[in-house]
């Protein structure tokens, strides 16, 4: 068998063991880097439950009799079990009350450095993936934005919920003293198994996948794809489906990148456009042209240096690259300028949080020069600077859609009040002098 056989018949099977292979972050190209992490995150959390375990037995022992007296069981309301009577939800609202402020602690400096390890080596292997490394200041900026005291402290709501439910069923039961603590404690064993697992699965998953996005456009990457792990979600299948998309823009569940739920395993692949790759390749193909032994070009059989002409294709691939952007952009700009004389607000000069905006409205345009998407997305960090922007003001966004008449047919229009990522089917179709009114009012 030839070189050329083997090799081909090696490309197969790794095509084949690639597409048999679990995907999204389940891919052992992911799992490798994240199922440690996870285990860490995991010890901590079931480390931390303990410790509060131990915090609320301390503190509800010593009223557990009391309650039992003050709040004693009528036959009526004994053995009740299917769901809490009233009497036993009365007497667990007093004794696991809705704030127990002793419970307010921090993580302890051990819990914090294991956490803090595993979120830094998940976030260099985050870039290792990409074939790059994360600044120093990655993962020290990442953990000040999602540092363990967030994910700690006192109890939740849904925590004290649990709790409460725990305990009027065992009332309800005509449970003891023994009871209740059995019942306090069986509701922390839960919590170090399923809810300190799915912690650990949100947060390595975040973190990973956070990072591979910011790392992603700092290494000039311009598309990305959601890849869910085997069979999706409805959520995240929708996202799947969009297929390729800028990776400026969200999905469609409204995430620049996964997770999009707790116990999401869905990953994002990135890339370069292809016509960015096509644009690259004819821009380095001029360090192919042959040299001399001084490493200068040589001359080709047209008169013109290699060298020349590899500029000219530089120059013509460049051009064929932006061609289609700039057009588009003209029909962007100019549908922005008839908006704003036609509705009477002000453009705004680049870089601005809004398009258009006066004292009274800030305005996010989008216009659909070409394509089949029936939705505009924002992403988080856009959102939350708009938001921030409005001072008291309303905001619009508003839809010009010049799909069928370009730059000089017929516009439709659509707008909607707020900002985000939206259908054109939630929008509502309206005309210019409609639009004029609205924004006044």
């Amino acid at each position: 068998m030839s070189l050329r056989a083997i090799a081909e018949a090696a490309n197969d099977l790794a095509e084949l063991l690639e597409k048999s292979a679990p995907k999204g972050l389940l891919h052992p190209r992911h799992a490798v880097h994240i199922k440690p992490a996870r285990a860490a995150i995991k010890r901590v959390m079931v480390h931390f439950f303990e410790r509060q375990r131990k915090a609320v037995l301390a503190a509800v022992k010593p009223h557990i009799e009391r309650e039992l007296l003050l709040h004693p069981r009528t036959n009526k309301e004994s053995f009740r079990v299917a769901e809490a009577s009233q009497g036993g939800k009365t007497f667990a609202r007093a004794l696991i009350p809705t704030s127990l402020h002793p419970l307010s602690f921090s993580p302890t400096a051990g819990e914090t450095s294991e956490y803090n390890e595993a979120i830094t080596d998940l976030i260099g292997a985050a870039a290792k993936s990409l074939g790059t490394t994360a600044g120093p200041d990655f993962a020290g900026d990442y953990l000040a934005k999602n540092s363990l005291s967030k994910l700690t402290g006192g109890l939740n709501s849904t925590s004290i919920e649990r709790l409460q439910d725990a305990l009027a069923t065992s009332w309800d039961a005509g449970g003891d003293y023994d009871s209740m603590v059995k019942a306090i404690t069986d509701t922390f064993d839960d919590f170090t198994t399923t809810r300190a697992e799915l912690i650990a699965q949100t947060e390595a998953n975040d973190a990973y996948s956070d990072a591979r996005q910011q790392i992603a456009v700092e290494a000039g990457l311009d598309e990305k794809r959601w890849d869910p792990d085997g069979d999706a979600c409805p959520e995240c299948q929708a996202n799947a489906d969009q297929g390729w998309i800028d990776i400026e823009d969200s999905f469609d569940s409204g995430d620049d990148a996964p997770t999009s739920h707790p116990g999401c395993d869905c990953g994002c692949d990135y890339r370069k456009s292809p016509d960015m790759e096509e644009s690259l390749r004819e821009a380095e193909a001029w360090e192919d042209e042959p040299r001399n032994s001084k490493g200068e070009w040589t001359s080709g059989g047209d008169g013109s240096t290699a060298e020349e002409r590899a500029k000219d294709r530089v120059e013509r691939a460049k051009a064929s690259a932006v061609r289609t952007g700039q057009h588009e952009q003209a029909i962007a700009d100019r549908s922005e300028a008839v908006l704003s004389q036609a509705i009477g607000v002000p453009r705004t000069p680049n870089n601005q949080a809004f398009d258009l905006e006066n004292d009274d409205v800030g305005i996010e345009v989008k216009t659909l020069v070409n394509g089949k998407n029936e939705k505009i997305t924002m992403s988080k960090t856009a959102l939350a600077r708009k938001l921030g922007a409005l001072d008291g003001r309303k905001g619009y966004t508003v839809v010009v859609d010049r799909r069928s008449g370009g730059l000089t047919g017929q516009a439709t229009y659509y707008y909607r009040e707020g900002f985000g990522s939206f259908r054109l089917g939630s929008m509502t179709k309206t005309t210019l002098s409609e639009l004029r009114s609205i924004v006044k009012s």
